[in-house]
């Protein structure tokens, strides 16, 4: 677990995660590499919700989901069918298992208890863990590496790919291959640390603000009007769009300080 960024120390492995997030997914950075991405699985997620408009809540979850694997990894499976989302999930849903505590956060001491002990639980679900952990970084990982050569604008527009070729670039005239090694699994656990912090604040936010602009449906009149007005009915807005829609935009920052997905302080 302390090799994900939510989960380790200030060291020198936070730093490097640290690093790749603050450069690649900058406002600007996402604006500018990933705007295409973001722009098609909106429309998508239109298209999904008039087909099934009684599903709007369900497909929101699954269209983060997807977009998060897509800018993450460039696919949403590898060439052996392999569900990147379902292997990061069973990831999220472990690190979900964790975070809700075992006795020996409480006493410490236990950990120093052998596994076959009556108690010992939480040592052996640590062990699987790390193996699911492990394996499920590596696959997907590998995979990235193996398209290292890829001509498929999905994969070389992803996250991985781009830094994997910022770090093929260092290190092309250096010899130290643990080093090598080191940065290449800090960018792998990078990526899941996207999937995982990004997933299920984006589906939180996606659905408080469908339920706002159901039960403010003057502020929904609104920005129906301004979107009329600038954008018309025949095309789908772009990110270009976004300085002629301040009402809009104003909307969404609103939602984001009405319903914040976690909690950074607490009222008097």
């Amino acid at each position: 677990m302390s090799r994900f960024l939510s989960f380790c120390t200030y060291n020198d492995w936070w730093k490097k995660q640290r690093s790749h997030f603050k450069h690649a997914l900058s406002g600007g950075a996402v604006k500018r590499d990933y705007s295409p991405l973001l722009e098609a699985k909106a429309q998508e997620y239109v298209a999904r919700c008039v087909a099934r408009p009684e599903s709007a809540l369900s497909e929101a979850n699954r269209i983060a989901a997807e977009t998060t694997i897509k800018l993450t990894y460039g696919k949403l499976q590898d060439d052996r069918g392999r569900d990147y989302f379902k292997i990061s999930g069973r990831i999220s849903d472990i690190l979900t298992y964790a975070a809700q505590g075992y006795v020996v956060d409480l006493f410490p001491a236990l950990q120093h208890l052998p596994m076959w002990l009556p108690g010992m639980k939480f040592k052996r679900d640590a062990a699987q863990w790390k193996k699911e952990i492990q394996e499920g970084v590596g696959a997907v990982f590998e995979l990235v590496k193996g398209n290292a050569l890829s001509d498929d604008p999905d994969v070389t527009s992803s996250f991985v790919y781009k830094k994997m070729q910022e770090l093929h670039e260092k290190h092309q005239e250096e010899t130290d291959v643990q080093q090598k090694q080191e940065d290449e699994m800090a960018l792998a656990f990078s990526g899941f640390a996207i999937y995982i912090g990004g997933l299920e604040t984006t589906e939180c936010t996606v659905e408080s603000l469908v339920r706002a602009m159901i039960l403010f449906p003057s502020v929904q009149k609104k920005v129906h009007e301004e979107m009329d007005r600038v954008i018309g009915s025949d095309r789908f807005p772009t990110f270009n769009d976004e300085p002629d829609l301040p009402y809009l935009h104003a909307v969404f920052l609103e939602n984001l300080r009405w319903h914040p997905v976690a909690s950074s302080g607490k009222s008097d």
